[in-house]
């Protein structure tokens, strides 16, 4: 704490959120850019906060004021701005994740009609071709996240030790 011009003392203010998805960002960017304490909180640790609280009910102002006292309680990391690099990274594997669940729902789908009573051929036919586009999609995700992995040495170098040399 510090003082104001008049000795008043004059609590820090940080501005807590939860990382729901990429709605948080415009708003965590906009506050970074304005020079405030941003700290982003994953959503496990905010549903395993609000269990200890016994709140029955889940609404948004009722959401916020636990995610407030939550910020209250805790000692928090500062939210930093991710590196071009590792944002794009980012975005391409939450596609990468969207576009493997949207192939995934084409092969059930593609094997319920397969093992139908005389599944129509025209039906067949374009799950194989909407799961052929969504596999070279998914081919060229891979591909171009590899890119930029290879562009950051520290990176490239801590996966390869993770997941073999590749």
């Amino acid at each position: 704490m510090h003082r104001t011009k008049r000795g008043q003392l004059k609590a820090p203010l940080y501005f807590v959120m939860e990382a729901t998805g990429i709605y948080y960002e415009n708003l965590a960017y906009f506050l970074n850019e304005k020079h405030q304490k941003v700290i982003v909180i994953l959503p496990n640790k905010t549903k395993n906060y609000s269990k200890t609280l016994s709140i029955k009910s889940k609404t948004d102002p009722l959401d916020a004021r636990m995610i407030t006292q939550f910020g209250l309680e805790r000692q928090m990391q500062i939210w930093s701005v991710p590196s071009p690099l590792m944002k794009a990274i980012k975005a391409l594997t939450r596609e990468y994740q969207s576009k493997k669940d949207i192939a995934t729902q084409i092969k059930n789908q593609l094997h319920a009609e397969k093992y139908s009573h005389k599944p129509l051929k025209e039906s067949l036919k374009r799950n194989q071709a909407s799961l052929a586009f969504f596999e070279k999609q998914l081919t060229e995700i891979e591909k171009q996240i590899k890119d930029l992995v290879k562009q950051d040495d520290d990176l490239n170098d801590r996966i390869n030790k993770v997941g073999g040399e590749r």
